[in-house]
C-alpha cells in the first residue's frame, strides 16, 4: 500500500510540474534562406542554451541536434536533396516547445526568428 501511495504522489507531482508546459506547432510551412534562426523570449531577448532538434515526421525520432549560442543563434547544415525539415525548439524550466516545418529556398526564403512563449 505504501508503494501505491508513493507512486500516486509521484504522478501527482509530475502532473503539476508539467501542467504549464505546452507544445506550439506552427502549421504553415516556413520558407527560409538557411536552416538557422535566432531564438528569443517574449521580450525579444536572445535565449542561449536552447535545444534545437531536427526530427522525423513523427516529431519524436531525433536525427540531429544543436544548442543556441550566447546570442540565441543556431544553425544546421542542409542535407542534399531534402525538401522539408521538421524542427523542435525546447528550453526547459519555464518555457514551452515550438515545432515547425521548414523548406529552404535561397531566393524566396526569409531569415527565421523563433519566439519561445513562457510556460
Amino acid at each position: 500500500m505504501k508503494l501505491l501511495g508513493l507512486i500516486a504522489a509521484c504522478v501527482l507531482l509530475l502532473s503539476i510540474c508539467f501542467a504549464n508546459e505546452e507544445v506550439v506547432e506552427i502549421g504553415d510551412l516556413q520558407i527560409a534562406k538557411s536552416l538557422s534562426a535566432t531564438v528569443t523570449d517574449p521580450t525579444d531577448a536572445p535565449i542561449p542554451g536552447v535545444q534545437v532538434t531536427e526530427v522525423r515526421l513523427d516529431w519524436q525520432t531525433t536525427l540531429r541536434s544543436t544548442v543556441t549560442d550566447a546570442q540565441g543563434h543556431w544553425s544546421l547544415a542542409p542535407v542534399p536533396n531534402q525538401k522539408v525539415y521538421y524542427i523542435r525548439v525546447v528550453k526547459g524550466s519555464g518555457f514551452n516547445e515550438v515545432r515547425f516545418r521548414v523548406r529552404l529556398d535561397k531566393q524566396k526564403g526569409q531569415d527565421l526568428r523563433i519566439k519561445l512563449p513562457l510556460a
